[in-house]
Order: C-alpha cells, then structure tokens, then sequence
C-alpha cells in the first residue's frame, strides 16, 4: 500500500539478481479496502525486462494499494519501486544544462527514462515511448548531443516557449548536431528513449561545442614545450570536426576528423607526439595521424 503525494507515479518491477526465469508481471492498482476493493488500472507484460506502469487520477493523500504476480509458474524474488515522475517530464519544467566547450572535461547529463512519459511535440519532431526535457543557451551557433553509452537515444531541438515550440530538427541515433543556432538564445532539447531495460533506465547523454579548429584558417596555435612531463602537452579535441583534405594515409576515413594547428619553429628540428588520452583497445582514439605543411592556408605545401 503507498499514500499518493501526487496525481500520478511510476510503479517499476523488475527481476531481482539472477531470477531472469520469470517471464514478467501482472501489476494492479486497487482504491477502497481490502474487503471492498475497485481496481482502477491493470498491467500485464510477458517480458524480462522492467515492467512499468504509469499511475493516474491519483488523489493526493488517498492511500491506494498494488497487487503484483507473476506471469506462468515461475517463481522468483523481485524488487519493486515506487516513484513520482521526472520533474523534467513536460516542457515547463525543462532542466537547464550547460554546453561544455570543446577541448574541456564532460559530465555526462543523467536522464531518469523510468520516470518518463511521452509528451506532445509540435509537427515534425519525434514523439518517443517517453521523453524528458531540457533547455540551454547557445554559446556557438553549433552545439553537439550525443549518447553516452550503449543505450539508443532520440533527440529533437525546438525554439520558442513552452506551449508555443516550433521544431527546428531531430534525430534517433548516436549523435545530433544542432546548427544555425543564435548566441545567447534560449532552445529547448527533447531527449526520448524506447522500451525500457534493467541497464538503460537512466540514460546518459553529453552536450559540447564542436572543434574550434576545425579548418585552416582556424588553426590554434601550438607551443613548443621543453622535454619533460607530457602533461605540459596541449589537449586536442576531435569531436565534431570535419574532413579539410584527403589523407596523407591509406587508412580509411584517417582524416574524417581533422583538426588545425599552428606553430613558429624555434629550432631546426621538433618532435610532435601525438597521445590518445581516451584510447584503448577499439576506441577511435586508439590512433592519430599527422601532417605538417608550409605557406598559407590557400597554398599549402
């Protein structure tokens, strides 16, 4: 039994530790007594996934009780939650986030999908099994989402209020690059997910800004550094950048990503490391490529 703070809340269940057996769940939501019960919702899904129920036209302060079983003769321990919904949920209480710029640290921006729901989006934009709101000023006029692990995210950008959106894009998929964004305005961001799993029921995704450098013109410049702690190194940061030239290489799609520097040579002769600070085995930035040129920009040898 549980007492209703809100008009609505999430009921979760999910299968507790290795009892994957149970093939999912029956929930009930049940007002009155126990001698005189009146069901008022009924769930029933046949997975091993979490199942989830949204619970509606709740009274604040009403004290409700669930009934929980489980589908088939299986038998197994499970764990269950109850939650109110994400304050993010719908548009007026959009989550303010900041874009980190590029060549900087990322914190990963939790969404808690579990406590969503799905909203109504303006024509044009997606409108995912659930969804959770956030907004943000525009420091470039060209910004990056993307996910922030293994779980598939939607992500749709609007202009405007709350209630007067209009969709200016969208994306199901690993990254979304905003453009033609106005410095200083205000946009909103719908993040959405699909069916829920015992891993993906708070997903992740980072806001950046795009590479400074990413043509010649913009080209940063590079300090020569004594010998010693690599430390004293300059961070690159590849994210977002764009083919200038084809390769120097053979390895495919080496320059997709190509960043500038620029450096004055203070001695006959300089060595140039370049470290994959997030390499390892399988990551894109297990290698680096390099390529040093003379003259300008419109004439480079």
């Amino acid at each position: 039994s549980f007492q209703a703070t809100a008009t609505k809340h999430v009921l979760l269940v999910n299968n507790y530790g290795n009892y994957t057996s149970v093939p999912g769940y029956g929930l009930e939501l049940h007002s009155g007594s126990c001698a005189n019960p009146t069901v008022m919702q009924c769930s029933v899904e046949a997975t091993t996934n979490p199942t989830r129920m949204l619970l509606e036209n709740l009274t604040p302060g009403q004290t409700y009780r669930l009934r929980v079983y489980t589908l088939g003769t299986d038998r197994g321990f499970f764990w269950i939650g109850l939650f109110n919904l994400a304050p993010n949920d719908e548009c007026v209480g959009a989550l303010p986030i900041t874009i980190s710029p590029a060549a900087s640290a990322v914190l990963p921006i939790p969404a808690a999908m579990y406590a969503a729901t799905a909203s109504t989006v303006p024509s044009g934009c997606n409108s995912p099994q659930r969804d959770l709101w956030y907004s943000f000023t525009a420091t470039e006029t060209e910004h990056m989402f993307m996910r922030a692990e293994n779980h598939a995210l939607s992500f749709s950008l609007f202009s405007g209020e709350c209630g007067n959106l209009t969709c200016l894009n969208n994306l199901v998929g690993t990254s979304f690059r905003a453009t033609g964004l106005t410095v200083g305005q205000t946009y909103y961001l719908l993040v959405g997910a699909g069916s829920l799993t015992s891993h993906g029921m708070v997903r992740h995704f980072l806001a950046r800004s795009y590479a400074t450098n990413d043509e010649c013109p913009e080209a940063l410049e590079l300090p020569t550094v004594s010998a010693g702690w690599f430390g004293n190194s300059t961070v690159a940061d590849p994210w977002g950048a764009t083919q200038s030239m084809p390769a120097c290489t053979s390895v495919p799609n080496s320059a997709d990503d190509d960043i500038w520097y620029r450096f004055t040579a203070t001695a006959t002769m300089h060595r140039l490391l370049a470290y994959p600070d997030l390499g390892g085995a399988g990551s894109p930035f297990e290698r680096a490529a390099a390529e040093v040129f003379t003259g300008g920009c419109n004439a480079l040898t």
